[in-house]
């Protein structure tokens, strides 16, 4: 007889296929800023659309992930509500927390300002100028993603996560191959592949005391 997961599980796996998405546009992105060089390709209005939407949809998506309303399904939310489950746990659910706030606030506040809403300086609390850099989005993303590891792996006690990068069924440097020179593909494979290693690796984050 199937079981109907319960709550804290329900919205671990909404959490969780967010996290996947999340990771899954991250890489490609960077898989095609990578074949754009290989082609020396040249940076116009088109490649420029592309990245605008890339950081959107990584500044949305690590805010809903890190959204402490009460009324959102987030990490913060589900955290809290294994706080109340488990108080034996309480001391490692606020590192996590906290880990969330530190590592992952400032990206959600240039969501708020930039990404959300058309923040008014002269009025918006906590104004951040607008600054973004790959190493923090990485930093961001690896914060996200061991937290919820932790959560599902440790705190859940579900199981333990292999990959946080679906894998695609498929060639996926299909799209790249007309414009990128044949001699430059194995470096796009070698480089896909390194960095699907070093994301992976992250749900064998270290146990919470």
């Amino acid at each position: 007889m199937t079981t109907t997961p319960d709550k804290k599980t329900q919205w671990l796996n909404a959490i969780l296929n967010d996290v996947h998405a999340l990771m899954g546009s991250d890489a490609y992105f960077r898989l095609w800023v990578k074949a754009q060089e290989a082609a020396n390709t040249p940076h116009g209005p088109i490649s420029q659309v592309i990245i605008s939407n890339y950081v959107s949809f990584q500044l949305a998506g690590i805010r809903r992930l890190c959204d402490t309303r009460r009324d959102v399904i987030a990490l913060p939310k589900l955290l809290n509500r294994i706080k109340r489950d488990q108080p034996y746990r309480a001391t490692a659910i606020g590192h996590l927390l906290s880990r969330l706030d530190t590592e992952c606030g400032e990206l959600c506040r240039l969501a708020t300002l930039y990404i959300a809403h058309s923040a008014d300086p002269d009025m918006a609390k906590n104004w951040k100028a607008w600054k973004l850099t790959s190493a923090q989005l990485t930093t961001t993303h690896k914060a996200i993603c061991e937290v919820a590891i932790i959560i599902e792996r440790d705190l859940l006690q579900i199981t333990q996560r292999t990959s946080l990068i679906r894998v695609f069924q498929g060639d996926y440097l299909a799209e790249v191959k007309s414009y990128v020179p044949e001699d430059q593909l194995p470096a796009l494979r070698e480089f896909w592949h390194a960095h699907n290693d070093m994301v992976n690796k992250w749900v064998y984050v270290a146990r919470p005391v």
